[in-house]
């Protein structure tokens, strides 16, 4: 028996080119820590992740909370690429 897990497709341009790669949420989390640690001592606010929860007996990838992730999850991209210190780290 396997667990079942989701991961997020992102794609970045940055100055014409565009790249894609895959991230499951824990590696979202891993990332933010790591900026919070490094960063939030010099009064950098760290863009919140959505709330961890898991989908029990849902397989639907459509499912409202994956939108809602997904959402979650391109505020939090956008914001570390907004600021320079994040984005070049």
């Amino acid at each position: 028996m396997s667990k079942s897990y989701v991961d997020f497709r992102l794609t970045v341009d940055i100055e014409g080119e565009e790249t894609t790669v895959r991230h499951r949420f824990s590696e979202f989390e891993a990332v933010r820590k790591s900026l919070h640690l490094t960063y939030a001592r010099f009064g950098l606010v760290i863009p919140p992740l959505p709330p961890k929860k898991t989908i029990m007996g849902s397989t639907d990838v459509e499912s409202a909370h994956v939108k809602e992730r997904c959402h979650s999850l391109t505020y939090f991209c956008r914001n570390v690429m907004k600021n320079p210190f994040l984005r070049n780290d």
